[in-house]
């Protein structure tokens, strides 16, 4: 089955999310559903070249806007191209959703059409991150405002389940975003949470400092989504900050200039290790479906690499044995709630 592309979602829409999807088809041979306004997207295509028989076009009228209220939106634009998508994935007539859209939307509509895991009560956005090591998986990214000790339990479990079944990690190593790597450090919150984690059959290691994120020494680091809407922002800030004032500091001199010249191929392996591209979209993991959520800057590369997760997912019955998995945390979650 094909993916469903939101072609209304995202700052530069409907170029954006159409170069991604023909990337997919031309790259990976993924089959695709636009879905958008038709005459922009059949705009988008002309002079393209692409197998047309891996490439449907999915009529919807109506685009949720980046600054809309979530739930005003999903229940007055019920033929949005967000919903559309869902409702073609509720319909199995796709095996995912991918949009650079909204990502409150995209959790509203996919908490709305296609429910949640049981045992879940909320999903979560998880983004994937470099770290010295490899890779360390951030959960919630800025989904949930306001959590409790049992929703952290249960981000705990799907990012551990996530890098197990997606990244192959044995044991993924879970931390506990906190002021203090120490335990008892943290508002109540944090206190609770720890406590309620070491019960679990997790590989629960403790507290991490914002400082420890990118060493590598976890896989998986669990938080509220304001905390963690903050880090990952902070740090895509600063990574802006970091590489513009390396620039200005490269053209001072000729032999700045000179040096940066040999070291080009060490600055393309770092841009490439960092790069949010590489890492595709962000899954909203507690979902009885695939929904993947885009920076609503992403490039086209970026978008292709969101689809190419899509359909990687569905390969691995990443939502089926994660559904799977989750029974055998039942009593623990109960007990924590």
């Amino acid at each position: 089955m094909p993916i469903a592309v939101d072609v209304m979602g995202g700052d530069y829409f409907p170029r954006n999310p159409v170069l991604g999807a023909l990337k997919a088809i031309n790259e990976w041979g993924i089959s695709v559903v636009l879905v958008g306004n038709e005459s922009l997207i059949k705009k988008e295509l002309e002079g393209k070249r692409f197998d047309a028989g891996k490439l449907e076009i999915q009529q919807a009228s109506q685009v949720i806007e980046m600054g809309e209220n979530p739930v005003t939106a999903m229940k007055s634009k019920k033929d949005s191209s967000m919903r559309v998508c869902y409702n073609l994935h509720k319909e199995n007539r796709v095996q995912g959703v991918v949009s650079a859209g909204s990502s409150g939307a995209m959790l509203a509509l996919g908490r709305f059409v296609l429910k949640t895991l049981p045992g879940i009560d909320r999903p979560a956005i998880s983004a994937l991150l470099p770290s010295v090591q490899d890779k360390v998986l951030l959960v919630d990214a800025g989904a949930n405002m306001n959590c409790t000790a049992t929703n952290l339990v249960q981000f705990a479990v799907m990012g551990s389940l996530y890098m197990e079944f997606i990244h192959h990690r044995n044991s993924p190593k879970v931390g506990l975003l906190n002021i203090g790597s120490e335990e008892g450090k943290g508002d109540e919150l944090s206190k609770a949470t720890f406590n309620l984690l070491k019960q679990t059959p997790l590989n629960f290691i403790g507290n991490v400092e914002g400082k420890q994120f990118f060493e590598g020494n976890f896989d998986v680091v669990v938080c509220d989504g304001f905390s963690g809407n903050v880090l990952l922002k902070s740090v895509q800030g600063a990574a802006s900050y970091v590489g513009s004032v390396l620039k200005e500091e490269i053209k001072k001199s000729p032999l700045s200039t000179f040096g940066a010249l040999l070291m080009s191929k060490a600055f393309k392996g770092l841009k490439k290790r960092s790069d949010y591209a590489e890492f595709g979209g962000a899954p909203l993991l507690g979902l009885r479906g695939n929904g993947i959520v885009c920076h609503g800057s992403s490039n086209p590369d970026a978008l292709a690499f969101g689809i190419h997760f899509a359909q990687w997912a569905m390969e691995a019955r990443l939502v089926e044995r994660m559904e799977e998995k989750i029974l055998e945390f039942q009593d623990i979650l109960k007990s924590a709630s």
